[in-house]
């Protein structure tokens, strides 16, 4: 088990998020590479193609998907609600 760092943001799915991470399988390792980069930068907020939505709502166009998360900054934790693939 790895230990998390303290600038690291904490990263937890939603069940439909993880349903769709299980089911895509390597098709979607991109994605859940760019994901764990998110993980690593100061703000949780990526460098681009990302909109702010309202208060600690974001969604975010990354490789392919668009990723609806919630930055809950008090508890540095990343919520991803929803993965679906752009159309």
């Amino acid at each position: 088990m790895t230990q998390q760092s303290a600038d690291e943001w904490q990263l937890e799915y939603s069940l439909e998020a993880e349903n769709y991470i299980l089911d895509s399988g390597v098709y979607i390792d991109p994605l859940i590479v760019a994901i764990e980069a998110l993980r690593l930068t100061r703000d949780g907020i990526p460098m681009g193609g990302c909109t702010h939505l309202e208060f600690n709502h974001y969604l975010w166009e990354v490789a392919g998907h668009l990723v609806l998360y919630t930055r809950l900054s008090l508890d540095h934790k990343l919520y991803i609600t929803v993965i679906k693939p752009q159309q």
